[in-house]
């Protein structure tokens, strides 16, 4: 098997030949190198993709003299990572807080989780105390207010049929006074073809009705004809017409007086006379109405028992909403507790936070555990890039899915890179594919144990 490896005799570095980018050519079963000067190129600090040895003691056949550059190089890259290695071992210090700041808050929560189950218990024999107590309050108030209720009943019931008795009583004074009233003629011209309604039989009743009595008229009669009749008394005597002025009123009704004959003479003054005595005195208007239909207040008695239960009610019902509390705040703790924070639960210490990242378009916030919102600069609403949904590559990625819906697209998602930073920080954001967001994110929470020199920083030998 041929040896792939070569030796920088000055640097000590071993490099495989198949990361040389050099031109090569294989004679008999042996690498030789065409003679060219490569710098040493550098990725992220680590070595890689080797072209050449810095201090050119791989050139072939020593044919090519090239500057040794080990020495110079050696120092950029010492520098540079030893500002690397800082900046690791202060977010690993940072995330050691962290640590402790989480096993405090997981102790403390735990202590108000126990305080708070034998609160609850205590509170569950007082709730079901309470709950006796206002049961104890609503029997007699149930059938307190039950019999009242009745009573009302009976009273309106009776009220209504006075009422309706007077309807029925003022209604055969009106009719007997004028018999045209309910007359075919009158019913077609006044109420068209709901006139049509009366039935021929109540028609001959109505001509012979100073044969009837009121209470037969009351009885027989009125169930039948007072829907038509409430009608006809409730449309206006005369069509409305433009504001009369006060001579052509008195002219006009001079003329009218004239074309009444004495009957209607006395009829109309009787039927004025009427109406103003029930404006006044009868209780079919709006306020009785209105007294009829209104329930009074409860009785001394059973107003104290309906107090007296509604206080139970209430301070039930106040104690329900406490209680609720309580439980909603055992729920939160249990959350907290059982949620998977990640190794040594250190990322509980993101919870709550939020941090932003502004590019030429958007500002974009990551909240760790909630959700990420995206925000024109210019103004307007925030779009959701999803919510926290799982964690992803052994807890270097925060998925968080089920965002905002893209036009004729999928739900938007976001995935987090998490990278060791000294601070909490969104590096970046991008859209790799439509719909699909990708940011990064450098925090103390993903630091581990640096280095203790710049050497196994760099993976190489001390002479560099």
């Amino acid at each position: 098997m041929v040896d792939k490896t070569v030796y920088c005799s000055e640097c000590l570095v071993r490099i495989c030949t198949e990361h040389i980018e050099s031109n090569f050519y294989a004679q008999f079963g042996i690498y030789q190198f065409v003679g060219f000067c490569f710098k040493l190129r550098l990725h992220k600090t680590r070595l890689q993709f080797f072209t050449d040895c810095c201090d050119g003691s791989d050139e072939f056949d020593d044919k090519i003299t090239c500057t040794n550059e080990c020495i110079e190089m050696g120092k950029q890259m010492r520098e540079e990572a030893e500002k690397q290695i800082i900046a690791l071992r202060l977010g690993f210090e940072k995330r050691q807080g962290y640590i402790e700041t989480v096993k405090t808050r997981k102790a403390e929560k735990l202590a108000a989780l126990a305080a708070l189950d034998t609160q609850l218990k205590d509170l569950e024999n007082q709730k079901a105390i309470l709950t006796q107590t206002r049961d104890d309050a609503e029997a007699p108030e149930t059938i307190a207010v039950q019999k009242f209720k009745e009573a009302w009943e009976a009273t309106k019931a009776e009220r209504e049929q006075l009422l309706e008795k007077s309807h029925a009583e003022d209604a055969f004074r009106a009719i007997s006074a004028d018999p045209h009233l309910l007359s075919k003629e009158n019913l077609l011209e006044k109420l068209g073809k709901e006139g049509e309604t009366l039935d021929e039989e109540i028609h001959e009743a109505i001509h012979r009705l100073s044969d009837i009595t009121l209470d037969v008229f009351t009885t027989d009669m009125w169930p039948k004809i007072k829907e038509v009749y409430k009608k006809l008394r409730d449309i206006p005597a005369h069509a409305p017409t433009a504001a009369p002025t006060e001579e052509s009123h008195t002219t006009t009704a001079s003329a009218d007086d004239d074309h009444l004959d004495d009957y209607e003479k006395e009829y109309d003054e009787d039927r004025h006379l009427d109406e103003e005595n029930k404006e006044d005195d009868h209780p079919d208007n709006d306020n009785f109405q209105e007294d009829l239909n209104k329930m009074p207040e409860y009785d001394p008695e059973t107003k104290a028992l309906v107090d007296a239960a509604e206080k139970a009610r209430r301070e039930l019902k106040d104690f329900e909403k406490r209680f609720s509390d309580l439980e909603n705040e055992k729920n939160g703790l249990k959350h907290w507790l059982e949620n998977d924070y990640g190794p040594d639960s250190v990322f509980a210490a993101l919870e709550g936070e939020c941090f932003e990242y502004t590019d030429r378009e958007y500002t974009y916030r990551v909240c760790p555990f909630d959700k990420v919102v995206q925000r024109p600069k210019d103004g307007g609403s925030d779009t959701g890039l999803g919510k926290w949904g799982s964690w992803e590559d052994n807890y270097t990625t925060m998925f968080f899915n089920d965002g905002a819906r893209c036009w004729n697209g999928p739900a938007r998602s976001t995935k987090v890179l998490l990278e060791c930073g000294a601070e909490n920080h969104v590096g970046s954001a991008s859209e790799p594919s439509r719909c699909e967001y990708q940011m990064t994110f450098q925090t103390p929470a993903v630091c581990t144990q640096p280095p203790q020199n710049v050497s196994d920083h760099l993976g190489l030998h001390d002479e560099l």
